[in-house]
């Protein structure tokens, strides 16, 4: 059926974008935390000569080297992530190993500013599960009216053409033979089987009874997920531009404490400590543009990998 082949194509696309999504954020958040590491590190070895000049308590110490643990712990979930979305995108692909240009790492993708505010009709009758099930709907109403038909007379126009040999007469001479042609209306009643028939036609009106619940179940149930994945969108949309403000301003606030340390008026120590901060702020951008990333593709999964229509692609050129 080629609404079931539509819906192998769209999960197959929506698959393949989302494990390439992951495992490129997979990588940056490896980036990140390595970056958190070397300045926990850094910390670490800052309060070790503090200890040796007995500015720095042993309670500190370990506070940082469970810091350092922690970080350390960390880097093994984008790790895992990194090789299991490989092998996936591998196996999506139909390839036996992962191409070796697929773990070096890239830059996120970026979404930008897209927004579809509301979901055009036209867009989810092209999902799969809709099409089908329209498909279907049409298939019992023709189904219904052929067995109706079939409960009344039917009047029929035709001809027929009889040939007629004499088979008896002497072999040594042709054989001779009269033709009779006839032509004329018909007529046929269903008599004996006129209550099968109507059975029969009683059951296909249930089967498109049916059949238009199951479309209509249908299109609920893909407007739903089409609002449900809007709405996702939006709030990713707002949650990685929040994120982005925090960072920015954690930049801003790294740029002043920098100044004063070259001014002398602030340590190294204190100034890892913001470095640390503005490393996990820029973990949190990461997470929030991988999250709006596959919410994006969700709506794409949820409207059946349908384009935009032809007017909403030139408004956005």
């Amino acid at each position: 059926m080629k609404a079931d082949l539509r819906l192998a194509q769209v999960s197959l696309v929506a698959e393949v974008s989302r494990r390439w999504i992951e495992l490129r954020s997979a990588q940056q958040m490896e980036s990140f935390l390595g970056d958190i590491q070397e300045a926990q590190h850094e910390k670490l070895r800052l309060l070790l000569v503090r200890e040796r000049l007995k500015l720095a308590a042993p309670s500190e110490i370990a506070g940082a080297q469970a810091e350092l643990a922690q970080a350390q712990m960390a880097l093994t979930e984008p790790r895992q992530a990194i090789n299991s979305n490989a092998q996936q995108l591998a196996v999506l692909l139909g390839q036996n190993a992962p191409d070796p240009r697929w773990l070096r790492p890239r830059p996120q993708l970026k979404l930008g500013q897209w927004q579809l505010n509301s979901v055009p009709a036209d867009l989810l009758r092209t999902r799969p599960e809709i099409a089908g099930a329209e498909a279907e709907v049409i298939r019992a109403a023709g189904d219904l009216g052929m067995s109706r038909a079939d409960i009344y007379p039917h009047i029929s126009l035709g001809s027929s053409l009889q040939w007629s040999l004499n088979i008896a007469s002497n072999r040594k001479h042709a054989r001779s033979g009269d033709s009779i042609f006839s032509y004329g209306p018909g007529i046929s009643i269903p008599l004996f089987d006129w209550g099968q028939r109507l059975a029969n036609a009683e059951a296909k009106n249930h089967q498109l009874q049916a059949a238009v619940l199951a479309y209509r179940q249908a299109v609920l149930q893909g407007v739903a997920e089409a609002e449900t994945a809007l709405g996702d969108l939006e709030q990713l949309r707002l949650r990685e531009q929040s994120s982005l403000e925090a960072c920015a301003a954690a930049q801003t606030r790294l740029d002043a404490l920098q100044q004063r340390a070259r001014l002398g008026l602030l340590s190294q120590l204190e100034l890892e400590n913001v470095q640390i901060e503005k490393h996990r702020a820029l973990l949190q951008v990461a997470r929030a543009s991988a999250d709006r990333n596959i919410a994006y593709v969700a709506l794409y999964k949820a409207l059946g990998g349908a384009p935009l229509p032809t007017e909403t692609m030139k408004e956005t050129h």
